[in-house]
């Protein structure tokens, strides 16, 4: 009877991932065309899907080490790697950022720093995405507009983000 309970307190655990995993199965299986899919990566020459998967794995890699920089020594490289891909998983997959509560909750049990504490480095994160993303366009779109007078006001609004940026480094 015992060896019951336990069975059915494992299977709690995994079986709503395997119920979800078969539905998403199901339901790509009706819509995709295997033909169409077949035809679309006869078209990927292999230097580019080698490119592509190495540039994945240096973007991950310089995020985990940007990550555990906000982090502190208490988290290696190799397991903010592992939550950072984690991560993207989750976001892919489930919607509304899901996968930033997933590293908060998995790093702070592994580090013991904390799920709040590390969600605030998440949020510290995506504001520096933000800014810089901000810096970018603010700092190309007086060229992509052609507009000369614009250059003087977003070179000044980038030293304001870059001094946003150090504030909150």
């Amino acid at each position: 009877m015992e060896a019951r309970s336990t069975l059915w307190r494992s299977a709690r655990r995994w079986l709503p991932g395997l119920v979800i995993s078969i539905v998403a199965f199901v339901v790509l299986f009706n819509l995709v065309s295997f033909k169409e899919l077949a035809e679309a990566f006869a078209l990927i020459k292999l230097p580019h899907i080698l490119l592509a998967v190495f540039l994945t794995l240096v973007s991950l890699l310089t995020r985990s080490l940007a990550w555990r920089v906000l982090l502190g020594p208490q988290a290696k490289v190799s397991i903010t790697y592992y939550v950072v891909s984690i991560g993207y998983l989750f976001n892919n997959v489930f919607p509304l950022r899901a996968g930033e509560i997933a590293r908060a909750l998995l790093m702070g049990r592994s580090t013991g720093l904390g799920t709040f504490y590390v969600l605030s480095t998440i949020v510290i994160e995506r504001s520096f995405d933000l800014i810089v993303a901000a810096g970018m366009l603010l700092a190309t779109l007086p060229l992509a507009l052609g507009m000369d007078w614009a250059r003087p006001v977003a070179i000044s609004t980038l030293f304001l983000v870059l001094a946003g940026l150090a504030s909150l480094f």
